[in-house]
């Protein structure tokens, strides 16, 4: 098997924990982006058949679709892509709208990856998101209208989480059987809001038992709902 991952890195804020590479958006910037990634795609085109293709970031979702029609058109003639292939865009709640979101699909996008993090506005506050549990849901109704396929982010271990909070944002998105569920160990980064938090004293993250505890209940939870555990954060329903 043969994937792309494409790396859009534009967000609108940058996330307390986040250390992945990613800048403020703008048009400008946005455009120059654009222009180097198609002159980067028709130098790299490759025989092999591709069976997925994955737009992460940063915050994909934020181009417009017709910057995602270009990119994919691009992929297109550079590479083989399978008919089957699957087509996944990460989005955050905040940035589309049902409009957006059909126009995604319209254009071949098959997956959505939805990072919604948390459904308690207090976690949420914490990691430095800038959509809301209500913001979140919302979200997901669209999503769950739109594409058959698609995936929801949670992050566990988050401080002054316990069972009850992480069973508030489970039974959230339990409510929509999301066809995959991913769910990771908040991580403090060097250089990160959080880890600068964690060294001066202002969060006191939860110890290794607790955190093995949440994740052990997820795990349990998940696999009371057919999740199949296939790696150690991903859960999905069979067929996906």
């Amino acid at each position: 098997m043969a994937g792309i991952y494409v790396h859009v890195p534009f967000c609108i804020s940058r996330c307390s924990y986040c250390d992945f590479y990613s800048t403020l958006s703008d048009y400008e910037t946005r455009d120059a982006f654009l222009r180097a990634l198609l002159k980067e795609i028709q130098s790299t085109g490759y025989g092999e058949p591709i069976d997925s293709i994955y737009l992460g970031g940063g915050t994909p979702s934020l181009l417009s679709p017709g910057d995602i029609e270009v990119i994919l058109d691009a992929l297109a003639h550079a590479f083989k892509i399978k008919d089957d292939a699957e087509i996944t865009i990460e989005a955050n709640p905040v940035t589309f709208d049902r409009v957006k979101l059909r126009a995604f699909r319209s254009q071949g996008i098959n997956r959505l990856s939805l990072g919604i993090q948390s459904l308690k506005d207090s976690e949420l506050r914490l990691l430095g998101r800038i959509h809301t549990a209500e913001d979140a849901i919302d979200a997901i109704n669209m999503v769950s209208e739109i594409f058959e396929n698609y995936s929801l982010d949670i992050i566990y271990g988050i401080p002054c989480q316990d069972k009850s909070g992480l069973d508030q944002t489970l039974r959230g998105i339990l409510t929509f059987s999301p066809p995959h569920i991913s769910a990771y160990e908040l991580e403090y980064h060097e250089n990160t809001l959080l880890h600068k938090d964690l060294i001066q004293g202002r969060i006191t993250p939860p110890g290794d038992p607790d955190v093995s505890g949440l994740y052990f209940h997820l795990c349990d939870v998940l696999s009371e709902r057919n999740y199949v555990h296939y790696e150690i954060s991903n859960f999905s329903l069979e067929g996906f």
